[in-house]
């Protein structure tokens, strides 16, 4: 068997020529391959939320999704000097 070896820009350009129903298909097969890695990271930033909001005397699970986004944004700032 014959292996063809291509370096990343050059494999890029053959996806490039595909059609765009081949580059959809490719795509998705993609996201298919790593929506395992992906489901684990949003878990595990799950787990990280409800514990940082019982560190903070808060339920994550009775909030509402405009308090979660404020309660997030508050916890990545709160080292931040404002001047």
């Amino acid at each position: 068997m014959v292996v063809l070896q291509l370096n990343d820009e050059q494999v890029i350009e053959l996806i490039q020529q595909l059609s765009d129903e081949k580059q959809m298909q490719l795509f998705q097969l993609l996201l298919q391959q790593r929506r395992g890695r992906w489901m684990e990271l949003s878990h595990i930033g799950q787990l990280g939320a409800r514990q940082a909001a019982r560190e903070h005397s808060l339920d994550w699970d009775a909030m509402t999704e405009d308090e979660r986004e404020d309660f997030i944004d508050r916890v990545v700032h709160e080292d931040r000097v404002c001047a």
